[in-house]
């Protein structure tokens, strides 16, 4: 009995203390030790309590900004930068029990930005009106400038600024400023143009076509004056009073070479210089070596001068000319040489005596010494062909390096040697082929040549045309290829035959011819 009195009251106590317990829990508290957090406009991230009597609490936040992190009774909230120029706000909702707590997050106003292709604010010297697409960061914006030569017109809605710039009268460029403004947010942006148009360059570019050649100078309001009907030279008329005119030259059938295996190459510009003045002021070599050209020989002439300019970037050449004439100037296209090639031991001389004369029926005697000096070094004597300019042809297969040679003798007048061409057939140990399908002389002939006394002539600085003179030979070299010798080519080369393949000719003449 008393077992069971006591079982009985412990039953009773144990109800009582739950009793108590649950009615405690039934009551929940939630407290914040901040109900409103500020942040810079940069991301950042703070820190508040959140005291509860309950096991389990959240929080909850709306905006996408806005990153919560809950640790036991710590809730960090973290932002990012504001992106926007306006300020802004949003609320943090912290829940337990029921109850509910609010958290006031609010950010401080960021840059304003607007975005715009840094192209689309360069101007070339000429009056021109410009729409520009902007991607801003808010849609509450506006546009001016102070600059007399700038005009804005600003259309939010449809996110664009028109742009309308006078036309520069000063050789020196001029920047201006464009303020777009959002609220008390201001963002400048700045407006170039260049100077009027006086030292200018061609388009120097390989390989090029016609069309990106127009394009670029029509952009320039330079306007075409000529076309040559073979397709292969552009004259244009420049706005330039220094550099007036300038004329393209491509290879043969340049407009069709799209349509063939080469690439479309401009061997040689010339340009118009209105005066010498132009040369010879301080600004044209600021100019050059603004556009990476560097001064790399001057020679003196009796009346003159020449300069040689070369651009290692684009590998031209420009050559200028100055004398009491006036100013020639050209542009040329170097190529690289793609490899070595092995060139000739020595350079083969010919006959070239060029001064001696003989008169009215001796002209067998002046050829028969041609005769025999081949015949000392395997020449094989092939006829006499008629030439041009009324001389007579001598023909003569020659041992390798080369395989003809032809002497030009007059048959009226005074009998003299005139010219001498000789024929080699392994066209790579003197030119190489260009992907355009020119011919250049090799480095490592042209180093031979000099060994033999051989240098660049002033007067031909072409490279695709190079013409060589030797001062104590009182001779002038021309190098070419000829692709088909099954064709006439004048001076009865067509006599020759290598099988119907491209050969190197030495066009060889008396230097003061």
């Amino acid at each position: 009995m008393r077992k069971k009195l006591f079982t009985t009251w412990g039953l009773l106590c144990f109800l009582l203390a739950a009793s108590c317990t649950q009615d405690d829990v039934d009551d929940p508290t939630l407290a914040l030790s901040q109900q409103f957090i500020e942040f810079e406009k940069s991301a950042g991230e703070k820190s508040i309590t959140v005291a509860t009597n309950q096991v389990e609490w959240d929080a909850f936040a709306t905006d996408g900004w806005i990153t919560l992190n809950r640790n036991r009774d710590k809730l960090t909230v973290k932002t990012t930068g504001n992106p926007n120029p306006a300020a802004r706000k949003t609320t943090v909702i912290v829940t337990a029990g029921g109850l509910i707590q609010k958290v006031e997050v609010t950010q401080t106003d960021g840059d304003l930005i607007i975005e715009w292709d840094a192209e689309e604010t360069a101007f070339d010297p000429f009056e021109t009106t410009r729409t520009v697409h902007v991607i801003p960061n808010t849609g509450n914006w506006t546009a001016e400038t102070d600059a007399g030569w700038i005009t804005v017109d600003a259309a939010p809605l449809k996110n664009e600024i028109t742009l309308t710039v006078k036309e520069n009268p000063d050789r020196e460029p001029r920047t201006g400023y464009i303020n777009v403004k959002s609220g008390d947010k201001i963002q400048t942006v700045e407006i170039t143009q260049q100077g009027a148009m006086y030292y200018i360059l061609p388009f120097l570019q390989q390989p090029v076509t016609w069309p990106e050649i127009e394009k670029f100078e029509t952009a320039r309001r330079n306007r075409i004056i000529e076309s040559a009907p073979s397709g292969n030279r552009r004259v244009m008329e420049t706005n330039s009073p220094a550099f007036t005119r300038i004329k393209y030259v491509g290879i043969p059938n340049f407009n069709r070479f799209c349509e063939i295996e080469f690439e479309p190459w401009i061997y040689l510009i010339d340009v118009v210089v209105s005066s010498k003045e132009v040369i010879e002021s301080p600004g044209f070599e600021e100019f050059m070596n603004k556009n990476s050209f560097t001064l790399i020989k001057k020679t003196t002439l009796v009346n003159g001068y020449d300069q040689y300019w070369y651009n290692q970037d684009n590998r031209f050449t420009a050559y200028v000319r100055v004398t009491d004439d006036g100013v020639k100037m050209q542009y040329f296209y170097n190529p690289l040489q793609p490899q070595a090639y092995p060139t000739l031991e020595t350079y083969p001389i010919p006959y070239i005596d060029f001064n001696t004369t003989y008169e009215g029926e001796v002209y067998q005697k002046k050829f028969e010494a041609v005769k025999e000096y081949e015949a000392q070094r395997g020449g094989i004597f092939k006829g006499i062909f008629d030439g041009y300019s009324g001389t007579d042809l001598g023909l003569f297969d020659v041992p390798l390096p080369e395989c003809h040679r032809a002497y030009y003798i007059p048959y009226w007048g005074t009998i003299k040697l005139t010219i001498v061409e000789q024929f080699f057939p392994e066209i790579n140990q003197l030119m190489w082929k260009t992907p355009a399908g020119l011919y250049y002389a090799t480095v490592e002939f042209e180093q031979l040549l000099q060994k033999e006394g051989f240098i660049r002539h002033p007067d031909y600085p072409n490279p695709f045309d190079a013409t060589y003179i030797n001062n104590e030979k009182q001779i002038s070299m021309r190098l070419f290829v000829i692709n088909d010798l099954n064709m006439p080519y004048g001076g009865g080369r067509d006599k020759f035959r290598n099988n119907g393949n491209p050969v190197v000719v030495a066009h060889i003449k008396d230097l003061q011819d």
